[in-house]
């Protein structure tokens, strides 16, 4: 169990960190932009929420 726990973690941590970014060109930033960057922000602070309540799971399987 412990070990299908970790292997799950680790899929989610290697593809949440792939990098995917290419050339970025600078501009000036767009209502639209600053829209998507806030959903963005929303999205990875419930990502640290579940991240920390697996750490706290596995943490207690141990």
């Amino acid at each position: 169990m412990k070990i299908q726990t970790l292997l799950i973690i680790s899929l989610i941590l290697c593809s949440c960190s792939s990098s995917t970014e290419s050339e970025i060109k600078e501009g000036p930033v767009t209502e639209e932009t600053s829209k998507k960057i806030t959903q963005i922000q929303d999205a990875n602070v419930e990502l640290e929420k579940l991240e920390g309540d697996v750490d706290s799971l596995l943490n207690t399987l141990k």
